[in-house]
């Protein structure tokens, strides 16, 4: 229920490169992935773009409102960040 502590080292990561997607809701443990899901993923959209748009902690938001979306997979909502 809360943004992963290195989500935005690598959001700067992908936005200095090549880009990539950064998919929230995933567990990884020893390469293994397993679908866990976010039960209510609106405070947590709320909370990106409220960090998207703070110069203090983002210097530039290079996302726009179709680059972060709800997704669901096996019946559960996961929240896909597509940094171009």
């Amino acid at each position: 229920g809360t943004l992963p502590e290195g989500m935005w080292e690598s959001y700067s990561a992908f936005a200095n490169t090549l880009g990539g997607e950064i998919i929230l809701g995933v567990k990884e443990l020893h390469g293994d992935f397993t679908i866990e899901g976010i039960v209510n993923p609106m405070p947590m959209l709320s909370e990106i773009w409220t960090i998207l748009q703070n110069p203090k902690k983002i210097s530039h938001n290079i996302l726009a409102p179709t680059d972060v979306q709800i997704i669901e997979i096996m019946s559960k909502k996961l929240i896909r960040i597509h940094v171009p």
